[in-house]
């Protein structure tokens, strides 16, 4: 498999476009998004990109001490190893695809959550709590049962963050927010979006070598989908 693929289909409108495959070890969604830019650049005749290329893979990979591999400093309960003992795990074929979430419903949402919150959440965070509540409610699991949301934390422009512009690598971490479905559904949509905002805010660039130290001992193993819902 090659590292990166791009294939351009000329239409007969006069247009043209363009896909794009990588290999995910290689670069991230921003990462990809910034050499694209640049191609467009040089394409549109640039002597240079305005954004310089980074390598700097050695910025967070997992650290040594006296030439000795430190253990993860997070707990990571993304990647615990959970028996799926109800059928948790939810067929593909089973799931809604696909569905629309404008500022609509975004303010109805947030109609729903406490006025300090409401000033405080992203955008990501309100829709991420209320589909996670959503999609407990729809299961139906047993009260006691662990719900595990999992999401996507970008590092780069965070406060004291050692990314540089321009760094093309994976600059992100998936941590999970987990809560038992009992407490989900008794409580309003605003007990999941706290909990989103505070699994989120405890990434940073020590959370990052942290799953890197993780990855060495582990070898990269895969997210737990017992009872997950996984959002990019």
């Amino acid at each position: 498999m090659s590292l990166a693929c791009m294939q351009v289909t000329r239409l007969a409108c006069g247009g043209f476009a363009m896909a794009v495959r990588i290999q995910h070890t290689m670069a991230d969604g921003a990462g990809m998004l910034q050499l694209l830019g640049a191609i467009a650049e040089l394409a549109r005749g640039a002597p240079a990109p305005t954004v310089q290329p980074v390598w700097g893979r050695e910025l967070l990979q997992a650290p040594l001490l006296n030439d000795v591999l430190l253990p993860p400093r997070f707990a990571h309960r993304e990647y615990d190893d959970v028996m799926d003992m109800n059928d948790a795990i939810v067929p593909f074929e089973f799931m809604v695809h696909r569905f629309f979430i404008g500022w609509r419903e975004i303010y109805a949402i947030r109609s729903h959550l406490p006025l300090a919150l409401s000033r405080d959440a992203t955008n990501f965070e309100v829709i991420m709590g209320c589909l996670w509540r959503c999609r407990t409610v729809a299961l139906a699991p047993h009260a006691d049962e662990e719900m595990r949301m999992i999401c996507t934390v970008n590092i780069r422009g965070k406060k004291d963050t050692i990314i540089p512009v321009g760094y093309y690598g994976n600059a992100f971490a998936s941590p999970v927010a987990i809560s038992t479905a009992g407490d989900l559904l008794a409580n309003p949509v605003s007990y999941a979006v706290e909990l989103m905002m505070k699994t989120k805010r405890e990434v940073d660039v020590e959370y990052v070598r942290s799953v890197a130290r993780l990855m060495v001992r582990w070898g990269r193993p895969n997210f737990t989908m017992v009872s997950a819902y996984v959002m990019g």
